[in-house]
């Protein structure tokens, strides 16, 4: 999924103006992408000159950093909550069964998607 990167963006709107499906706006200076909107076309990523469109696996270590921060606070809550450094290890375990069945979620997503890209416009 693209996003910008404000730091990059000037702000010249040749995303905004090029966007098919008008998922791009300004948004004060720089731009911002609608992503329900997003039909993933890839033409704000061609056509942007600074590389301020990024690509969203740029985003994994930090996404990665977030997951594990709101676990390790809610596991400590927990334990703190239930006084019980049991609980808080429980936690982490329902942390790890959500991520596990969010992964078996994509994988077979991938799966599909991969079936549908060899049937769909054949």
């Amino acid at each position: 999924m693209p996003w910008i990167d404000s730091d990059r963006c000037t702000g010249c709107g040749l995303c905004v103006e090029n966007c098919p499906v008008s998922a791009i706006s300004f948004y004060g200076e720089h731009c911002s992408i609608e992503t329900a909107l997003c039909v993933r076309c890839g033409r704000c990523h061609d056509i942007c000159p600074n590389k301020a469109v990024r690509h969203d696996s740029e985003l994994v270590t930090q996404q990665v950093k977030e997951n594990i921060d709101h676990a390790r606070e809610k596991a400590y809550e927990c334990s703190r909550i239930l006084e019980s450094i049991e609980e808080g290890r429980n936690s982490l375990e329902r942390f790890i069964k959500h991520f596990n069945k969010e992964k078996a979620v994509i994988d077979e997503t991938l799966i599909e998607l991969d079936r549908l890209k060899g049937s769909l416009f054949r």
